[in-house]
């Protein structure tokens, strides 16, 4: 499995052009803004046998959420679409 990493916490640290929702939690009915006090710090992306994981971790680097790609440049695309995360800002964090 390899890892790449991606620091976004100079970058506003908030997702440009995608909106994240989720429940509501909260005991009421709904649908809930999981951006509106979450900041990203760390993007990942994990190989996995099924394919690509991005995951988005938080200030404090707890994980935020994922999203499933079908290969590593389709995972790069949406960092770069989502945070402007272009494809030279990843290092190869593990080979394995």
């Amino acid at each position: 499995m390899r890892i790449w990493q991606a620091d976004v916490s100079d970058s506003g640290s908030r997702s440009l052009n995608v909106a994240h929702f989720g429940a509501d939690t909260s005991g009421g009915a709904g649908i809930v803004n999981l951006d509106a006090d979450v900041h990203t710090r760390i993007l990942r992306i994990e190989e996995e046998s099924v394919g690509y994981f991005l995951h988005r971790f938080g200030m404090d680097m707890s994980h935020l959420a994922d999203t499933w790609h079908q290969s590593l440049e389709e995972a790069m695309e949406q960092a770069e679409e989502e945070f402007g995360v272009p494809p030279a800002a990843w290092s190869l964090l593990i080979e394995g």
